[in-house]
């Protein structure tokens, strides 16, 4: 977030306001987020794995808790901390383009329209994408035993 402030309070200069500041706002964010992942593609992946124990003190792995969990506990929908990674994991395999847009839609609130814009598609692309984005999410959720049963109340869900 830094990075971005920065780069836009250097090539203020840069803006015309023939779009809205936002979008140029999230176009500079988007264009960092590229950057960074290009630079992170030539280093070791730090990622955790599902294999690896979730904690010191448990010698479960995240594969583990997600699959006993999900399938047996009773109080399974009161529990929105283990629908989280698999949420995570869901969004992870989307495709770049359905993720980008999922997340500015879900995360940041931004119009469809606008996500063209920063995206650089027109709106029904951006639609489309979250469509797809949509399908692959339930999908996915579906496979790891998560329908809309098992959601509870306080955690978000998206309507098509």
């Amino acid at each position: 977030m830094q990075e971005t402030w920065l780069k836009i309070v250097r090539n203020s200069a840069g803006y015309l306001p023939t779009a809205k500041f936002t979008t140029w706002v999230f176009t500079v964010a988007r264009n960092l987020c590229f950057d960074s992942t290009r630079k992170e593609a030539f280093r070791k992946s730090t990622a955790t794995s599902l294999d690896s124990p979730v904690r010191e003190d448990d010698e479960r792995t995240l594969n583990e808790m997600v699959a006993d969990e999900v399938v047996s506990s009773p109080d399974r929908g009161a529990d929105s901390a283990l629908v989280r990674p698999v949420l995570e994991r869901a969004l992870r395999a989307l495709p770049d383009e359905q993720r980008e847009v999922f997340v500015l839609r879900e995360y940041q609130g931004i119009t469809f329209k606008e996500i063209g814009e920063v995206v650089g598609v027109n709106e029904n692309t951006a639609k489309s994408r979250m469509r797809y984005a949509l399908e692959g999410l339930r999908k996915s959720l579906n496979d790891a035993g998560i329908d809309a049963d098992f959601v509870p109340d306080n955690v978000g869900r998206t309507v098509a």
